[in-house]
């Protein structure tokens, strides 16, 4: 869930980035209204992508969500600023579907006697990734202006992978009996 809050986070200061600063040139409000608007179709994509599976659909989102990134600052770099928008806002999309799907797919992983603490105790972990992503947005003034999206990138990726040692949760359903999950 950390990793994963962290670039949610991230992807809303994408805007705000020296490559952000690039892309979206002109009225500031209107820009950030924009990049929040194009949130919407994403939850009726999730709801889509869920009969796919928790599983399939996390690490498809996380996955896309940071080669888009990628290839957003590769653009940035060759100054094509139409395909980095582009594809910065596709990330910014997959990175937002895989945060709706996460809660869903991160209760679903845990037993029921301990779920309300365990999806609490994760979420209060991925709202320390949100504010160190703060920090890493500042690198940009420091270092190179593309530096804090490739991070933002490779822990989307590191996220992705790492969902692929999670058990799929669709259609299983687990019954708690004294100290054993039966399948």
């Amino acid at each position: 869930l950390q990793p994963n809050q962290f670039r949610v986070y991230s992807s809303a200061l994408s805007d705000q980035s020296a490559p952000g600063r690039v892309l979206f040139t002109g009225n500031f409000f209107l820009n950030n209204a924009v990049a929040g608007a194009i949130e919407i179709p994403t939850l009726f994509c999730c709801v889509w992508l869920m009969k796919f599976g928790r599983k399939k659909s996390q690490m498809l989102t996380l996955v896309c969500g940071g080669i888009s990134i990628i290839v957003a600052m590769l653009a940035v770099i060759s100054e094509n600023y139409m395909l980095a928008l582009s594809f910065m806002m596709i990330g910014k999309i997959c990175i937002q579907g895989a945060f709706n799907i996460l809660y869903i797919f991160t209760s679903e992983l845990y037993p029921t006697i301990i779920r309300n603490s365990a999806v609490g105790m994760t979420s209060m972990v991925a709202r320390f990734g949100a504010g160190v992503s703060s920090y890493i947005a500042l690198l940009s003034i420091n270092s190179l202006p593309i530096t804090p999206m490739i991070i933002f990138a490779i822990f989307s990726l590191f996220a992705g992978m790492l969902v692929s040692v999670l058990p799929e949760t669709r259609c299983v359903f687990f019954f708690f009996d004294g100290g054993a999950i039966l399948e």
